[in-house]
């Protein structure tokens, strides 16, 4: 997942220039903008985060259901950015048994609701 966008070269990035001190950001906007330049700094620093994209398609009296989701392979700069992976439509927490089903496989209807 390559994050998109154009570096227009008008200035570098911001980066952390030190630690804060114990203590010093005590909550607050300070604290909060503070661990944002950090966590995107070493964002910079981590290898690209991969997912593979799978589809489950299923048809009950004419009708097409289809279940979208991508598997994270390689978090990478995720492990700082975690908030990010919603916003990338990486929905994690699928069930590993919908990679045991293959085309032409009949599937069960649990429940059906009007």
């Amino acid at each position: 997942l390559q994050r998109s966008g154009v570096d227009a070269g008008d200035h570098p990035p911001i980066s952390p220039t030190r630690a804060a001190p114990r203590g010093a950001l005590r909550g607050g906007p300070a604290r909060g903008l503070y661990t944002a330049v950090v966590r995107h700094f070493i964002a910079t620093l981590l290898p690209t985060a991969t997912a593979e994209q799978s589809c489950l398609a299923a048809e009950a009296s004419d009708e097409r259901f289809e279940l979208r989701w991508h598997r994270v392979i390689e978090r990478g700069w995720l492990h700082a950015l975690p908030h990010r992976t919603e916003g990338l439509g990486l929905v994690e927490g699928i069930p590993l048994s919908f990679d045991a089903v293959k085309q032409g496989d009949e599937l069960p209807l649990v429940a059906s609701e009007l």
